[in-house]
């Protein structure tokens, strides 16, 4: 889900968010789980903003 809309959903800064998921990301890593990649034609650039992709995923 991108960050603006958890931001919205519990009323904080979208800065927030991210620095929440920044947080807890190592911890369930060290726990063996991994951030799943996206399926279908979306994507996330490398701040975690979601966006489209265009033309067989590229």
């Amino acid at each position: 889900m991108p960050h603006v809309v958890l931001a919205e959903l519990f009323e904080v800064d979208r800065s927030t968010v991210s620095a929440a998921i920044r947080q807890v990301r190592p911890l369930l890593a060290a726990r063996g789980f991994r951030r799943a990649r996206p399926v279908g034609p979306a994507a996330e650039d490398a701040g975690g903003r979601l966006r489209l992709c265009r033309g067989g995923g590229r």
